[in-house]
């Protein structure tokens, strides 16, 4: 069922316009991501859905009512931030339970809400203490429970974890998926971070200068991009600039340079928009970049070597080019050595052609 819905929403500033008919639907349950660089439109279009901004153009329902003209307080949605945003002078037990106490809800039932919601984020122990008596991670875990234990329909969060560090930051991430799972709240999360999209998200809305450009699953948006800039701002990348040579199906011949040619998969949509002389980058990702001695492929030099335990991260010279490339470890073999002579390949299939026209 759809939980939210937005059908040619927009959004001007001025003569700025943040956010340009956009049109998504969020699921009931699902955690659904903006992600998008600064001024992308993100945190317009989450205002928009949590009622402090009003949209120029188009509708916005949820739970299928028209909530467009609606403010913030009478639609069923929370919003957790970045800075907490708790009251200093309450304890842990009272921050969480304000909007319960301001609703005049039963006694009891505000402690049995509270005490759920403060176990979900794991601070049952800590229901008495003051925010000062908190660190980052806990600070956000009780803005967190603060913000379910009203069970709202959609719960909205802006770059929640941006501001604690990259440990803190790992382990709160496992615990917010966890917990969306437990409540069934439709989440919409904004970030920067593609990771943590990839991480967290069952759906990803990728935003550029207010224009939605692509919504799918992380795999989806990882391997599947609907354009040169989705395929450049998703994740780490090779981008090899050059000339179509040849198309047979999807399947593209490139020109690199002088006499390299290597190939791709020319991307779905954008087939009949190139043909050959035209302007393209491919696009290759780390990971399905081979590494070998068997002469196949392009001749190329180990110019840096990373041992991750995990893995081993390359940075490689071929055709003139600088290649980054993962290789997974593998029991039993050796990473290869800086200034080792290999060679590099990929299956067309794993490389993009995208047109730079």
């Amino acid at each position: 069922m759809i939980q939210v819905a937005l059908e040619n929403v927009s959004k001007i500033y001025g003569k700025v316009q943040a956010v340009q008919s956009v049109s998504l639907d969020v699921q009931q349950g699902e955690f659904f991501t903006l992600l998008g660089a600064s001024g992308s439109g993100k945190t317009t279009l989450l205002r928009l859905i949590g009622g402090f901004e009003t949209p120029d153009t188009g509708c916005i329902y949820i739970g299928g009512k028209d909530v467009s003209r609606l403010p913030a307080y009478k639609r069923n949605v929370h919003t957790v931030f970045q800075d907490y945003a708790l009251f200093p002078h309450l304890s842990v037990f009272e921050n969480v339970g304000y909007a319960l106490q301001a609703k005049r809800s039963p006694v009891a039932e505000i402690s049995q809400r509270v005490t759920e919601a403060l176990k979900l984020v794991q601070l049952a122990e800590m229901a008495q203490r003051l925010p000062a008596q908190l660190s980052g991670g806990q600070k956000q875990r009780v803005a967190l429970a603060r913000a379910i234990v009203d069970r709202p329909d959609v719960l909205l969060l802006d770059e929640p974890l941006s501001a604690l560090d990259a440990k803190i930051r790992m382990e709160l991430r496992q615990e917010l998926k966890q917990l969306q799972r437990q409540t069934g709240i439709s989440f919409i999360y904004i970030t920067h971070d593609q990771e943590e999209a990839l991480a967290l998200s069952d759906r990803i809305a990728i935003l550029k200068s207010g224009k939605l450009l692509q919504v799918g699953t992380p795999l989806e948006v990882y391997e599947q991009p609907a354009d040169l800039y989705v395929a450049e701002f998703i994740g780490r990348a090779n981008f090899l600039d050059g000339m179509l040579l040849s198309v047979d199906g999807n399947r593209g011949r490139v020109q690199i340079g002088e006499t390299a040619v290597v190939e791709g998969t020319v991307v779905e949509g954008t087939t009949a928009a190139i043909s050959p002389g035209n302007a393209v980058r491919l696009v290759v990702r780390p990971e399905n970049i081979c590494l070998n001695h068997a002469n196949i492929g392009h001749a190329t030099t180990i110019i840096q070597s990373q041992y991750l335990g995990y893995a081993t991260s390359y940075l490689v010279q071929a055709i003139g080019l600088n290649f980054h490339v993962m290789e997974l470890r593998r029991r039993g073999t050796s990473p290869y050595k800086e200034g080792e002579r290999v060679f590099i390949s990929w299956e067309w299939m794993e490389a993009l052609i995208f047109s730079t026209n």
